[in-house]
């Protein structure tokens, strides 16, 4: 409340003229003059930065569309390559696959079961790991 009375004090001739006078307030036109100019001077900024504000902001979320489209577009491109070289390797080692999903009961030995690291070293080998 404190904050606010030197606005309220500077304001109060400005806006009721004949309670200034009897609370005894002294007014010069240099205030007026003040006041107009500051008025003025924060309208335009206010408006300025407004305008800054909203054109950076849909500048940034027609950015930021772009770049989820695209990280998509490599997410799905990329995600068809590592499939495609996956289903080759269990091909490979497993067999066909019209013939795995046929079977109900499939038994491996133990030679054909991946490594730990097998399938992120095919996808090194392939130049898919990135």
């Amino acid at each position: 409340m404190v904050i606010f009375f030197p606005i309220f004090w500077v304001f109060l001739p400005l806006c009721n003229q004949q309670l200034a006078h009897k609370l005894g307030i002294a007014y010069f036109s240099d205030e007026f003059k003040l006041v107009n100019f500051l008025a003025l001077f924060f309208g335009t900024f206010f408006v300025f930065i407004t305008g800054f504000f909203i054109i950076v902001t849909i500048w940034n979320n027609l950015h930021f569309k772009h770049a989820v489209a695209q990280k998509e577009t490599n997410r799905s491109m990329m995600r068809s390559r590592r499939g495609h070289v996956v289903e080759l390797a269990c091909q490979q080692h497993f067999g066909d696959k019209a013939q795995r999903q046929a079977a109900h009961f499939y038994q491996v030995e133990g030679n054909q079961n991946f490594d730990n690291n097998y399938i992120q070293n095919l996808f090194e080998l392939n130049e898919v790991d990135q």
